[in-house]
């Protein structure tokens, strides 16, 4: 490079100029799972800016009896003899050769004896027309997971031969299933480097018989005790009910037992849906609706005070039940001197004994 001043003047040097490329980065953010006692070996390997790479741990702990070591100029080895069951989680650091790049990266190393597989080890059975929902666990190797079913030699999922169910490729089986039966279920498991692993399950939809016998429920009156009980039939084992949507009338509770008992505290018509489950997961569900109404309108009382012939007279009529608010009316003709309104209330002066 050649610089020249005012005067004519000149001056030259070599100059050295850095292009980088792309940025510096790790290029797999996993490492595979150890087994304690197997020798252990791995590599994380940096992508961009400018080698050599440098690479150190700037937090947690690799597991005991592994060490990090460099190996060329892009890769670094994890490697040695695992010593004891973990998860082990750290933070490795890459820097580049030109000290101007610096990149860190969150790990994670199991360590376990245990090879990729499945924690479960049975399907739950299915009711007929019922919801189901059950997660298959894996275990071993490095996670997440990936699941998949198979249930021919084509390989077709699951729900080609259970219609209504879905298997989804985080291990969730649901869905409602609308014919029984028995089915061999290959459920495959795969982890992040893609080991798989496939077993057989026996999957069952049974014809549910639970029902809830009760079809109505009686009607309440407001501020009188109400009981009555829900019955079941079908059902193996013991049975809980549940409150599944809608709400009771205020005042009114549901055991687990099917009781439904309280005072009501005021009158409409509910309407709630109730459901009941056994021992073997059995469920089933009824809608009922429950009518509180209020006592029969009556008075509170058929006797009035004493009145006295040229004496200022007030009295109150009161009632009770119907649906308030009241309205009252003679009947008859009142005593002369004495008038009644509509709020209940009998007043004046009598002018006549009798």
């Amino acid at each position: 490079m050649l610089v020249r001043d005012g005067r004519g003047a000149t001056a030259q040097a070599a100059l050295r100029i850095v292009i980088d490329g792309d940025e510096l980065a790790f290029s797999f953010p996993y490492l595979r799972a150890g087994r304690p006692g197997v020798f252990y070996l791995d590599a994380v390997s940096g992508t961009g800016g400018m080698r050599p790479y440098r690479y150190s741990i700037v937090s947690g702990q690799l597991p005991d009896g592994l060490q990090l070591t460099r190996n060329g100029e892009k890769s670094g080895f994890i490697q040695g003899i695992p010593l004891r069951e973990g998860l082990y989680r750290f933070r490795l650091r890459v820097e580049d050769a030109s000290n101007r790049s610096m990149v860190e990266q969150d790990y994670t190393i199991p360590v376990n004896f245990k090879d990729l597989g499945f924690a479960t080890t049975e399907l739950p059975p299915a009711y007929l027309g019922q919801p189901y929902r059950f997660q298959v666990i894996g275990e071993g190797s490095n996670g997440p997971y990936r699941f998949s079913s198979s249930v021919d030699a084509m390989g077709s999922p699951l729900s080609a031969a259970i219609p209504g169910l879905t298997m989804s490729t985080t291990g969730e089986i649901s869905g409602t299933p609308t014919q029984a039966g028995s089915w061999p279920v290959d459920l495959i498991i795969s982890d992040l480097f893609f080991n798989g692993f496939r077993k057989t399950f026996q999957f069952r939809v049974l014809s549910s018989s639970l029902r809830i016998e009760t079809s109505s429920l009686p009607a309440g009156v407001t501020g009188q005790s109400y009981t009555t009980t829900l019955r079941a039939a079908g059902q193996t084992g013991a049975v809980r009910f549940a409150l599944v949507s809608g709400t009771l009338p205020e005042g009114l509770t549901l055991s687990t037992s099917g009781e439904i008992r309280g005072i009501p505290q005021r009158a409409l018509t509910a309407s709630f849906v109730v459901s009941v489950t056994d021992a073997q997961g059995q469920t089933a569900q009824t809608p009922f609706t429950l009518t509180i109404t209020n006592p029969p309108l009556s008075l509170s009382s058929n006797t009035l005070p004493v009145a006295f012939v040229g004496q200022s007279y007030t009295g109150t009529l009161t009632a009770v039940g119907g649906a308030p608010p009241y309205t009252f009316v003679a009947t008859t003709a009142l005593p002369p001197g004495l008038t009644l309104s509509a709020a209940g209330r009998l007043s004046g002066m009598p002018t006549q004994a009798g």
